[in-house]
């Protein structure tokens, strides 16, 4: 990488021309961006130019042409000022003409005619308005009735020069090819990491995403290849607009694409984290060994680059499509669904990862809708027990990179992998799983929501078997517990040998006071209510706590049809009281019903 001051001589001197990559974004400057430039250029002295920032330019090998990375407005701007300035100023003196022409243009002699193209080739979908703008002949019919973002900049800019005097001009027109340097060229070469180095010298402005950096790179890779071949070009124009734009910037799935998601650590989007998901399972990527989310696009550099056949990177192009679909509909279903049922095994996976804060399945799971094999629910029932499994237990998750990357190609027997993995950690699978003697309440929710489902599994007639997750956790003994509960008695389970066990009281005040506090976290303590209760009522009595006061409702008010807050109701219709004995021995009934439904113990 190399950065140096510049004055615009810089693009004569040089004889650069500077490429726009063909697919990148459009220009969109607007009005106040315009006027923003050329003020601060007016007010100048020649001694203190304006700094009009940093153009980040990729060498382009074997060549003077280099691609734009971060700087496409800014030099778009320059060079539509400048032919504004040329066309309007009338007295521009004719010995100093050239200086303006070579800054932008390159000129060759063809028969002694000489002949001019712009330094700057435009993206696409700019090419148009640009080059006509840009002819050194300009006919203003041509442009007149047009609104392109840079016809608009070079009426804009013409309309500036001609309403000044021919003084200002002048000045102006110094001001422009000043000796003095006002902005910096940092030229990358090929094996830059451009998205880094743009980071860190814009940290304003719009982000350079690794979606533009990964799809600039594929289809001027294709460009290249194609080595500007006009029928070769038309195919890449509808494979761009049929496989990328339709897919990911059509009317309605652009902000699904755009939707702000977290993996982990690193705040990104759904097309971001597709792309991840896509390179993982093509092998592209590997998290544990190209630098997280951050090494992406340079991951997929790699691979494009290593292709030298231009329909192998259509074909590519489409397996990437196809695979968005795949995503696009999947999650789509997930993000706008409104009950869960436990039989749809699609969506209770995609809930536990979400609410388990894992990503690294997602790939995975992408896979297995997208080729929908014929034991795909026993594939995802297998993924459900393995994290909830070790969810209970406390395992530990650092290794699963490595378990998603063996589920991805390397096992040919995915559920029997998982379940030998869990085998193989020694998880202690005869006893009651630590996980849920202590859990918070993002884990409890999720817990209490797959009991719920479980519940209603075949109880049709008694439940609707689907269910909202909107639903409020509420500790039966308080987390306050002091003020309202200080008289309750408190029980402890005793176990001796292989004898049934048995509960002792706790006599002891400050005895009380440390056991009941670690108690109140137990699953068996919790339940779900369909409304958050007043806080008043949650610190209150147990009693209180149900039947409410006369002016809030308690726990029946909130029961809904939910079976976990209905049994709270029944203990307390039945003994009037709830402490720690009940919570033993609801912990042990809830790990019965997700051992009965993911069977732990074989």
């Amino acid at each position: 990488m190399d950065g140096q001051g510049q004055t615009l001589y810089w693009f004569s001197n040089e004889k650069v021309k500077i490429e726009v990559p063909f697919f990148q974004r459009p220009y969109v400057w607007d009005e106040d961006e315009w006027e923003e430039m050329i003020i601060s250029i007016e007010n100048a002295t020649n001694e203190n130019m304006p700094f009009i920032g940093s153009f980040i330019l990729q060498k382009i090998a074997g060549s003077k042409k280099y691609l734009v990375i971060d700087g496409q407005q800014r030099i778009t701007t320059l060079s539509v000022m400048i032919k504004a300035y040329i066309d309007n100023f009338k007295e521009l003196p004719t010995d100093s003409k050239p200086e303006f022409l070579n800054i932008i243009y390159e000129k060759a002699l063809i028969n002694l005619k000489p002949i001019y193209s712009s330094r700057l080739i435009p993206s696409n979908i700019d090419k148009i308005d640009f080059c006509d703008v840009m002819s050194i002949d300009l006919i203003q019919d041509n442009i007149k009735d047009r609104n392109g973002k840079i016809v608009q900049a070079y009426k804009y800019f013409s309309k500036y020069f001609s309403n000044n005097t021919s003084e200002k001009n002048m000045m102006i027109g110094a001001k422009i090819i000043t000796n003095n340097k006002f902005f910096i060229t940092i030229i990358l070469d090929e094996n830059d990491d451009e998205q880094k180095i743009f980071d860190s010298v814009n940290s304003l402005g719009k982000d350079l995403t690794n979606s533009d950096i990964i799809k600039n790179y594929l289809f001027q890779r294709i460009k290249t290849i194609c080595n500007n071949d006009s029928k070769l070009l038309d195919k890449i124009l509808e494979n761009h607009e049929k496989y990328w734009m339709n897919i990911f910037y059509s009317d309605d799935k652009r902000e699904f694409w755009k939707r702000e998601k977290i993996l982990g650590r690193i705040k990104t989007n759904n097309l971001e984290s597709f792309l991840k998901d896509f390179a993982t399972i093509k092998r592209i990527y590997i998290p544990s060994e190209t630098g997280g989310i951050d090494g992406l696009a340079k991951a997929y550099k790699n691979y494009i680059k290593s292709k030298a056949d231009y329909e192998e990177l259509f074909e590519f192009l489409k397996e990437i499509a196809d695979y968005a679909e795949c995503y696009y509909n999947y999650i789509h279903e997930y993000e706008t669904l409104d009950y869960f049922k436990i039989d749809d095994l699609v969506n209770t996976t995609l809930l536990i990862l979400e609410k388990t804060d894992i990503t690294t399945f997602n790939p995975y799971i992408m896979k297995l809708l997208k080729e929908r094999p014929d034991n795909l629910n026993e594939l995802l029932w297998a993924l459900q027990k393995f994290l909830v499994q070790r969810l209970i237990y406390k395992e530990k998750t650092k290794n699963y990179n490595k378990v998603c990357d063996n589920l991805l190609g390397v096992t040919k027997d995915p559920v029997a992998y998982l379940q030998q993995y869990n085998k193989n950690e020694a998880m202690g699978l005869g006893e009651y799983p630590i996980g849920l003697k202590k859990i918070n309440n993002k884990p409890a929710t999720l817990v209490l929501f797959l009991i719920e489902l479980i519940n209603r599994r075949g109880e049709e007639k008694k439940y609707c078997d689907v269910l909202r997750y909107n639903k409020t956790l509420e500790h039966i003994i308080p987390q306050k517990w002091q003020t309202h509960w200080s008289s309750v008695p408190c029980f402890r389970e005793i176990v001796i040998d292989n004898q049934e066990p048995f509960f002792e009281k706790i006599l002891d005040i400050k005895e009380i006071s440390e056991y009941r506090k670690n108690m109140i976290y137990c699953i068996g303590n919790m339940t779900l209510l369909s409304g958050p209760l007043n806080s008043s009522i949650s610190n209150e009595s147990f009693a209180v706590k149900i039947e409410g006061n006369k002016d809030k409702q308690g726990i029946k008010k909130y029961v809904g049809s939910l079976s976990v807050a209905q049994e709270i109701v029944d203990i307390y219709n039945k003994n009037k009281e709830w402490t720690e004995k009940d919570i033993i021995i609801r912990n042990k009934k809830i790990f019965d019903i997700l051992n009965g439904y993911y069977n732990f113990l074989n």
